[in-house]
């Protein structure tokens, strides 16, 4: 489920008397219901609902044993397949990043294997989390600030597990092996990309959360330097890249941070302390960043810049 920006619900559930998804919503006028799909049985996995930000409606869900999108603009459905190699597409949850782009977590039944679907200007790209053996069922998807995602899932033990995706790939934790989760979690990251899980403990028969603490700053920034003008070079860039910034009031911190074509953040420098409008700032950009198009971000007090970069490696 999900709100419009007027506080309305929008739903996304399986009709099981003619296996089809359906969508409601409500208003002012009362409920309203649409047939979105066919071939799509509840016992296969929930369906995920997200509104972007002109309330256009996004689903997740498993038809004919695929993993399907379907999302509503200008007042028709469009579908799309998104993953039919084998059996798959079961228990999926859906987020969209910043730019409005669908990101899929769900299980594939034919493989046991818990998977990672999003779609950017060049199409859908799929990827494989976790194969440890009978993982993913219950899946839970958010993004972070960077637009990296993070999942919290069934483990083959039927523990609690949860992985994340930053620029060195992706990483995979149990969170709680004591427990024998058997049903939906929920996770969702706040504002400070500190994860919360919520999730059911069959064996002790109660409901549990889990939080992974932030790494605490021994001081909390403030972005507090007006940026003008910018100046960099050189431009294409392979290792370092310098920029000088028009600061007028140098008594602060800026960040600079480099984010590819999706959002996601692939490097971040803070720049404390004294500075004035002849200081050159340094960044050396990670060894893994690929040959490619990104934005260089510039940070301070209510004021963001971002100037289009070329890497070439």
């Amino acid at each position: 489920m999900d709100l419009d920006e007027e506080g309305n619900p929008h739903l996304s559930y399986v009709d099981m008397t003619n296996s089809s998804l359906k969508y409601a919503c409500n208003n002012v006028n009362g409920w309203h219901f649409e047939n979105v799909d066919e071939g799509v049985s509840g016992s296969e996995g929930q369906t995920s609902l997200a509104l972007d930000l002109t309330d256009n409606v996004h689903i997740s869900y498993r038809a004919y044993g695929d993993l399907k999108y379907a999302h509503k603009n200008g007042g028709l459905w469009q579908i799309e397949s998104v993953d039919a190699d084998g059996t798959t597409g079961g228990y999926s949850s859906l987020v969209l990043d910043s730019y409005g782009f669908p990101h899929i977590s769900y299980f594939c039944f034919s493989t046991s294997e818990l998977k990672y679907a999003y779609k950017d200007v060049s199409g859908w790209h799929l990827k494989t989390v976790d194969s440890d053996g009978s993982v993913g069922m219950y899946t839970s998807l958010m993004l972070d600030s960077a637009g990296y995602p993070h999942i919290s899932y069934n483990g083959a033990a039927w523990d609690l597990k949860y992985a994340f995706e930053d620029q060195n790939g992706w990483h995979i934790t149990v969170v709680d092996d004591e427990s024998w989760v058997s049903g939906s979690t929920s996770l969702e990251v706040d504002a400070s990309d500190q994860v919360h899980i919520v999730y059911c403990d069959f064996i002790g028969e109660d409901l549990k959360y889990a939080c992974k603490e932030a790494l605490p700053l021994t001081e909390t920034p403030k972005y507090s330097i007006e940026i003008c003008p910018i100046d960099i070079w050189p431009n294409p860039v392979r290792d370092l890249v310098y920029a000088k910034l028009g600061l007028p009031n140098a008594d602060g911190m800026i960040r600079l941070s480099v984010f590819d074509l999706n959002g996601r953040k692939v490097t971040s420098l803070q720049q404390p302390g004294m500075m004035n409008q002849e200081t050159v700032i340094t960044l050396r950009l990670p060894d893994e960043i690929s040959t490619g198009q990104y934005f260089l971000g510039f940070e301070g007090e209510g004021t963001k810049e971002f100037v289009p970069i070329t890497v070439l490696k």
